[in-house]
Protein backbone atom coordinates (compact mmCIF):
# COMPACT_ATOMS: atom_id res chain seq x y z
CA UNK A 1 0.00 0.00 0.00
CA UNK A 2 2.90 2.31 0.19
CA UNK A 3 3.04 2.60 -3.26
CA UNK A 4 -0.55 3.09 -3.94
CA UNK A 5 -0.32 6.06 -1.31
CA UNK A 6 2.91 7.62 -2.70
CA UNK A 7 1.20 7.38 -6.57
CA UNK A 8 -1.74 8.88 -4.82
CA UNK A 9 -0.45 11.95 -3.59
CA UNK A 10 1.88 12.69 -6.43
CA UNK A 11 -1.05 12.79 -8.78
CA UNK A 12 -2.77 14.48 -6.11
CA UNK A 13 -5.85 12.17 -5.85
CA UNK A 14 -5.44 12.00 -1.46
CA UNK A 15 -5.78 8.90 0.06
CA UNK A 16 -6.43 5.30 -0.87
CA UNK A 17 -10.09 4.86 -0.90
CA UNK A 18 -10.99 0.84 -0.79
CA UNK A 19 -13.74 -0.76 -0.98
CA UNK A 20 -12.23 -3.45 1.94
CA UNK A 21 -13.00 -6.37 0.08
CA UNK A 22 -10.14 -9.24 0.34
CA UNK A 23 -7.76 -10.06 -2.47
CA UNK A 24 -8.08 -13.56 -4.60
CA UNK A 25 -4.76 -14.78 -4.00
CA UNK A 26 -3.88 -12.68 -0.57
CA UNK A 27 -6.36 -13.91 2.08
CA UNK A 28 -5.18 -12.08 4.59
CA UNK A 29 -5.28 -8.29 2.72
CA UNK A 30 -8.79 -8.10 4.87
CA UNK A 31 -9.20 -10.83 7.08
CA UNK A 32 -13.20 -11.82 7.70
CA UNK A 33 -14.13 -9.70 4.19
CA UNK A 34 -15.04 -11.90 1.45
CA UNK A 35 -13.20 -11.55 -1.67
CA UNK A 36 -14.05 -9.26 -4.20
CA UNK A 37 -14.64 -12.22 -6.46
CA UNK A 38 -17.32 -13.58 -4.17
CA UNK A 39 -18.75 -9.96 -3.06
CA UNK A 40 -21.81 -8.92 -4.57
CA UNK A 41 -21.97 -7.44 -7.31
CA UNK A 42 -24.78 -4.84 -6.37
CA UNK A 43 -22.95 -4.37 -2.90
CA UNK A 44 -19.38 -3.59 -4.81
CA UNK A 45 -21.02 -1.31 -7.35
CA UNK A 46 -22.82 0.81 -4.72
CA UNK A 47 -19.65 1.56 -2.84
CA UNK A 48 -17.45 2.28 -5.67
CA UNK A 49 -20.41 4.35 -6.65
CA UNK A 50 -20.29 6.16 -3.18
CA UNK A 51 -16.71 7.07 -3.57
CA UNK A 52 -16.89 8.02 -7.41
CA UNK A 53 -19.51 10.60 -6.05
CA UNK A 54 -17.57 12.01 -3.48
CA UNK A 55 -14.28 12.39 -5.04
CA UNK A 56 -15.84 13.24 -8.37
CA UNK A 57 -12.63 11.91 -10.70
CA UNK A 58 -12.67 13.63 -13.98
CA UNK A 59 -10.83 10.57 -15.41
CA UNK A 60 -11.88 6.31 -14.10
CA UNK A 61 -8.72 4.11 -15.07
CA UNK A 62 -9.68 0.37 -14.27
CA UNK A 63 -8.82 -3.60 -16.09
CA UNK A 64 -9.55 -4.26 -18.96
CA UNK A 65 -11.81 -7.13 -19.06
CA UNK A 66 -9.28 -9.91 -19.30
CA UNK A 67 -7.70 -9.01 -15.90
CA UNK A 68 -4.69 -7.59 -17.47
CA UNK A 69 -2.00 -9.68 -18.42
CA UNK A 70 -2.51 -12.58 -15.37
CA UNK A 71 -6.39 -13.03 -15.88
CA UNK A 72 -6.39 -12.33 -11.93
CA UNK A 73 -10.04 -13.03 -10.88
CA UNK A 74 -10.05 -9.76 -8.80
CA UNK A 75 -8.57 -7.91 -12.00
CA UNK A 76 -11.75 -9.03 -14.08
CA UNK A 77 -14.10 -8.18 -11.66
CA UNK A 78 -12.85 -4.56 -11.05
CA UNK A 79 -13.43 -4.09 -14.50
CA UNK A 80 -16.79 -5.09 -14.11
CA UNK A 81 -17.63 -3.27 -10.58
CA UNK A 82 -15.85 -0.34 -12.31
CA UNK A 83 -18.06 0.23 -15.79
CA UNK A 84 -20.86 -0.19 -14.02
CA UNK A 85 -20.23 1.99 -10.76
CA UNK A 86 -19.05 4.65 -13.32
CA UNK A 87 -22.24 4.47 -15.28
CA UNK A 88 -24.42 4.81 -11.99
CA UNK A 89 -22.53 7.23 -10.34
CA UNK A 90 -24.34 9.82 -12.58
CA UNK A 91 -27.96 8.57 -12.27
CA UNK A 92 -29.70 9.47 -9.64
CA UNK A 93 -32.04 6.26 -9.48
CA UNK A 94 -29.27 4.41 -8.93
CA UNK A 95 -27.78 4.26 -5.51
CA UNK A 96 -29.19 6.86 -4.48
CA UNK A 97 -27.65 6.11 -0.47
CA UNK A 98 -24.38 6.85 -1.95
CA UNK A 99 -24.63 10.03 -2.30
CA UNK A 100 -25.79 12.99 -4.81
CA UNK A 101 -24.91 12.37 -8.71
Amino acid sequence: MPELTEALTILGAGTPRLLGYNDARNPEAAPGRPRLVDAPLDEAVGGLVAHIRDFRPDIVIGHDALGQLTGHPDHVRTHQITLLAVEAAGLAHLHPDAGPP
